[in-house]
């Protein structure tokens, strides 16, 4: 009576109908199995389908899920907003420390709405898997995987194991590898340290190869070996995870609206034009300034507007090697060129890698390719009120291009704040810049 409640009169019919036909199918071969191994498969066929069922008669409709999705997407957007004001409210941070923060703000509201969606797909696909079940031919399947999970069945697939010898092998394969170890006297070496711990009171002396992660350089390179092996058998999945990953992300992240042509407002007011911690950058805004026919005084007591700039060049962590952060304005006043993050060997890096392989990441081999970018920011002051704007440029090579990235971005950011000088701003940067450092 439940079931017919819960799948109605015409489906518990179907249902019934295919059980009695497996049960049919397998009369031939009675004398074989056990009965036992009907209550056994009719158990599980019940379980499957009835929770199952059972499923379906409580899930929300196609229409329910999707109106929470908007209700959750909605909530965020007010959580962003709100966290963004609270950033912009902040006294002790500067407008590019500012800045940082709403972009990984904004990177964090788009990763929750990339597992929402996915979530979402995972449960449909889940549906459709499920609603298969109730076909002719996904009960069949059901009916086929019971048998296989009865006892007689399971019994039958141990025997032949141990028939082709199977367990033998797997035994000698383990006695083999413990062999292989106790002749590198690792074992014994270590039984001694704790022997010698237990009748001086003191602690275990780890090994040099204890110590050092990994092991020996030979351990190390079994275990990138068998990194690389395990992300190669899984490969087909890791692709698949990361394609459905990537379709679950939201097409743009959630932003505040930022203002244009800033400069504009300011035509015949006495500016004073900085770029923080860099004396060329801030000599090459102002000249900058100057030949867009605007007015720049010496100082910030002078000016009735300041524009700040600020910025930062940054290479990206990747999975064996550390990023690097440089202070736009200090690089250009400093004359010794940046030296290129290291690639580590060990096995952290290796298993970290693996995980990000799994996790749908992309992990990059030892190609010397750095992953650089320019954050640059602009502050306008005017009235006791902020206005901010920002620009963000990056590029993969096999050389660190901090000075190409700097002009591209001051280029970006002028065009945004509305300034139009004379000349290229390449040649205000080579002039001010590469020139004094004599390169």
């Amino acid at each position: 009576m439940i079931l017919g409640e819960i799948l109605g009169e015409a489906d518990v019919k179907k249902v019934l109908g295919l059980m009695m036909a497996a049960s049919l199918m397998q009369t031939n071969i009675a004398s074989a199995v056990g009965i036992a191994d009907f209550v056994s498969a009719g158990i599980n066929v019940i379980g499957k389908v009835g929770g199952a069922a059972i499923d379906k008669a409580m899930e929300d409709s196609p229409e329910e899920m999707e109106s929470k999705r908007q209700k959750e997407r909605i909530d965020r957007e007010a959580k962003f907003h709100e966290a963004i004001a609270k950033i912009e409210a902040r006294t002790d941070m500067t407008p590019l420390d500012k800045e940082k923060l709403t972009r990984q703000v904004s990177k964090t509201m788009g990763m929750a709405e990339t597992i929402s969606n996915f979530a979402a797909q995972q449960e449909l696909n889940r549906r459709a898997q499920r609603d298969q079940m109730f076909t002719a031919g996904g009960m069949a399947g059901v009916v086929g995987d019971a048998a296989l999970s009865t006892p007689s069945a399971i019994m039958a697939r141990a025997d032949i194991a141990v028939k082709t010898g199977a367990p033998q092998a797997e035994s000698r394969r383990a006695i083999a590898g413990a062999n292989d170890l106790m002749k590198t006297g690792r074992p014994q070496a270590q039984s001694r340290a704790a022997v010698e711990a237990a009748m001086t009171g003191g602690a275990v002396r780890p090994t040099v190869a204890d110590v050092q992660l990994g092991g020996s350089p030979e351990d190390r390179a079994k275990v990138n070996e068998g990194v690389a092996n395990i992300i190669a058998q899984h490969q087909g999945e890791i692709d698949k995870a990361k394609a459905e990953i990537e379709a679950a992300k939201p097409k743009e992240l959630l932003s505040e609206p930022e203002p244009t042509n800033l400069a504009s407002l300011d035509k015949g007011r006495k500016i004073y034009v900085e770029f923080v911690g860099g004396k060329k950058l801030t000599e090459l805004l102002q000249l900058v300034f100057k030949d867009s026919g605007h007015t720049v005084v010496a100082s910030a007591a002078e000016a009735e507007v300041l524009y700040q700039f600020d910025g930062e060049y940054a290479i990206s962590p990747e999975g064996r090697r550390d990023g690097l952060i440089e202070r736009v304005g200090a690089y250009s006043d400093n004359t010794h060129p940046l030296e290129a993050p290291k690639e580590q060997s060990s096995m952290k890096n290796a298993v970290g890698g693996f995980l990000a392989s799994m996790a749908g990441l992309q992990v990059r081999p030892t190609s010397g390719i750095y992953r650089q970018a320019v954050l640059m920011v602009v502050n306008r002051h005017f009235d006791g009120k902020d206005a901010r704007v920002s620009a963000i440029l990056g590029k993969e090579h096999r050389m660190l291009e901090p000075d190409m990235l700097i002009v591209s971005t001051l280029h970006e950011i002028c065009k945004i704040v509305g300034i139009s000088p004379s000349r290229p701003i390449e040649a205000y940067y080579n002039d001010s810049v590469m020139q004094k450092k004599n390169i």
